[in-house]
């Protein structure tokens, strides 16, 4: 994504989260916002946006899957328990939902279950038709498991996954994928957005001291690049609380306010049917049936 559409991009979300703020429980706002986040890399807030929705519109296999990746990203590459769990609703609701199947088979390889895992990916890649796009995505995956049995591997998004069944082994493989990443942008420190799942990764690990030494790095890292900075400095804003953050209940309105006149709501509409629209054919992975 472009500085110059990133940039555009997050106006339009801020208008819609104040939309949001006055009106928690347009369902259809959220859904929209949810895949925007993930886009910017606000897994978290993308996690409330998708529970959100489930909870305003209802369930969906799409949302239960979209809900499941947003935690998978949240959690930097591991399939979660609450992930997993999103995934078998999808599809249990529509059992051709790829992402969901795609993302079981990635839980099955970080359980150390390589054959299961290939046996997933197998079947998506006979039943896709011709011309699906994501199939490339899961041949790579495939591969994978079938090259290097035993081995840490990196998903289709280039993230290194535990392998072991063992919530201990996890954590080790947790702990490679930070340190690598640190590694990494101790080498060229010119990558915003690795900064920010660094300062991430820590804070949920509860390294508040090397959380603040990365975000001094970064700030020394990017000082000569004013546009990169500035979206740095957007990116650790949000890390410490969006301010459309629902919690504990998504659709409890925190005070009395005043709703916005009807064109300016009629202006939100429009805002967010072209965020959907932009935000369009960006997944790489999409449900079966779909090029």
């Amino acid at each position: 994504m472009q500085l110059d559409e990133r940039a555009s991009i997050e106006n339009q979300v801020g208008k819609v989260e104040l939309h949001l703020q006055n009106n928690p429980k347009d369902g259809r706002g959220w859904e929209v916002l949810a895949p925007v986040y993930m886009q910017l890399g606000r897994y978290t807030d993308s996690v409330s946006a998708w529970r959100n929705t489930l909870l305003l519109l209802g369930e969906s296999a799409d949302r239960e899957a979209n809900l499941g990746e947003a935690l998978v990203a949240e959690a930097n590459g591991i399939v979660t328990a609450e992930a997993k769990t999103a995934f078998v609703r999808a599809v249990t609701l529509d059992g051709t939902t790829v992402s969901a199947r795609y993302y079981l088979g990635t839980a099955a390889e970080q359980d150390g279950k390589r054959e299961e895992a290939a046996e997933i990916w197998r079947n998506l890649i006979a039943e896709a038709p011709p011309g699906a796009h994501w199939v490339s995505d899961v041949r790579d995956a495939l591969a994978r498991v079938e090259a290097n049995p035993g081995t840490p591997t990196s998903d289709a998004t280039g993230t290194q996954t535990a392998v072991a069944a063992k919530p201990d082994q996890q954590a080790v493989m947790i702990r490679g994928m930070v340190d690598g990443l640190a590694a990494r942008l101790k080498q060229d420190g010119s990558d915003v957005d690795g900064w920010v799942k660094l300062v991430r990764s820590y804070k949920v690990l509860g390294e508040q001291d090397k959380a603040q030494t990365a975000i001094r790095d970064a700030q020394r890292a990017l000082a000569n690049d004013p546009d990169k900075r500035k979206l740095l400095d957007s990116g650790l804003k949000q890390l410490e609380g969006s301010a459309v953050a629902v919690a504990p209940s998504p659709v409890q309105p925190a005070s009395p306010v005043a709703p916005p006149p009807q064109h300016e709501g009629d202006a939100i509409q429009s805002m967010v049917a072209r965020l959907a629209e932009r935000m369009k054919n960006r997944h790489p992975i999409r449900k079966a049936g779909s090029c």
